[in-house]
């Protein structure tokens, strides 16, 4: 994809169709014709499926969630397939997956690394697939293809951080730097290897590519929570298991510290709220306690530090009336 270009995404849902043709669509245009995979329901129900396929540079990744099926690669179709690795997280409980002739069962949040050259089953209601080049994989990992067909448990910190970082990532990533784009998909990579090989020595990009991650969780705990008044570095820390310290220096490669960020979370939720008319009845103490802030004297004063203005006067040019 070239520089400056967002994820090339493609959905398929079969509730658009009529029920007496969702089965066949199903098959033909999104199992054999896309993915290259046999479907076979496992149940007398109406098929229900949604599926979004991704891009981005050379990685790819596949969303699954539907009625229990059967999603079967065959020789034929695998001796057709890329030299990709695909890494298979599982988003239903006691989901059956085989693979070079080992059978597994994967409980929700379980993982799996396959061949896409070879066959393989799994029966489930939903997983995400990523699709990696086994070239990228291998760099990274030499023994790669024998430690794919094993299960990854879903407390795995890699892969807790993985999903994490994919998550956090926008749905339309823009950018023109392909040094960034790279730098992302690399991240991505070296999230992989740590999961399927939790035990490898870590390099520096590995390093690197897990200093993102917990950055990124961090940041969105910290965009979700923000607005509790007791919300501490520490209570951000402990949740991604890392000292506050440590958290405190990966916040400052963003150009700010945590207290300026929380702040600035705080006091935009403060400023939405005051020029909002469906709020306009909330006493200033009250927006001061939705936004994060406990003590209404601090949070007039760095309010007026930040936008000029009190929060009265801003709430005035609303209603007409201004009472500072």
């Amino acid at each position: 994809m070239p520089a400056g270009a967002e994820y090339s995404v493609r959905r398929f849902v079969t509730d658009s169709l009529p029920e007496g043709q969702r089965l066949a669509a199903w098959r033909e245009e999104f199992g054999r014709a896309i993915v290259r995979t046999e479907i076979e329901p496992l149940s007398d129900e109406v098929i229900e499926a949604e599926a979004t396929l991704g891009e981005f540079l050379e990685f790819r990744w596949l969303s699954f969630r539907g009625s229990p099926m059967h999603f079967h690669r065959t020789r034929s179709m695998a001796a057709s397939g890329d030299d990709y690795i695909g890494l298979i997280i599982n988003r239903d409980i006691g989901s059956a997956l085989s693979h070079r002739n080992r059978d597994l069962t994967l409980n929700y949040g379980d993982a799996c690394a396959v061949l896409t050259f070879e066959p393989g089953m799994i029966a489930s209601r939903g997983h995400l697939n990523l699709l990696i080049p086994r070239a990228r994989l291998a760099s990274r990992l030499k023994t790669v293809t024998d430690l794919t067909a094993s299960r990854i448990g879903a407390d795995t910190d890699a892969l807790h951080l993985l999903i994490g970082y994919l998550n956090a990532l926008p749905a339309g990533l823009t950018t023109h730097s392909a040094r960034l784009q790279r730098a992302v998909v690399d991240h991505i990579y070296d999230l992989t290897a740590l999961a399927i090989c939790p035990g490898r020595p870590a390099d520096e990009n590995s390093l690197s590519a897990t200093a993102a991650a917990r950055l990124e969780l961090a940041l969105a705990y910290l965009d979700t929570h923000f607005d509790f008044p007791g919300l501490t570095i520490s209570t951000v820390a402990g949740d991604q298991n890392i000292s506050p310290r440590y958290l405190q220096r990966l916040i400052e490669t963003t150009g700010s510290t945590f207290s300026e960020r929380l702040s600035e979370l705080r006091l935009q939720r403060a400023l939405t709220l005051l020029t909002d008319a469906r709020h306009r009845r909330r006493r200033i103490a009250e927006v001061a306690l939705r936004s994060g802030f406990s003590d209404v004297s601090y949070f007039n004063r760095i309010f007026r530090r930040r936008f000029g203005e009190t929060p009265r006067s801003v709430r005035g040019r609303l209603t007409g009336v201004v009472r500072d």
